[in-house]
């Protein structure tokens, strides 16, 4: 079980930005059917790309991801330093 406390029957990796396939979405359906899930869990953004590829034999549960950057003011400071500098 997760901390958000899903469980999940199995992972299925992808790259950031990923340009989700129909072969994507036959493994992650035969992944559903073998598993016997009751839905597919993703991050909002892949929600957006994954619903393109439906139907889905079970629902898409889209989790918001938080950030947090500590320590914040540090990160404020170089990341304000940082575009000063590309202006320059």
């Amino acid at each position: 079980m997760t901390a958000s406390g899903y469980m999940l029957a199995e992972t299925l990796a992808f790259a950031d930005h990923h340009l989700f396939s129909r072969a994507d979405a036959r493994r992650i359906a035969a992944s559903v059917s073998e598993h016997g899930a009751t839905a597919i869990v993703t991050t909002s953004k892949d929600a957006i790309r994954l619903e393109k590829l439906g139907p889905w034999p079970v629902p898409l549960i889209e989790v918001p991801l938080a950030v947090h950057v500590e320590p914040a003011l540090s990160f404020r400071d170089w990341l304000l330093a940082s575009v000063a500098r590309s202006r320059a």
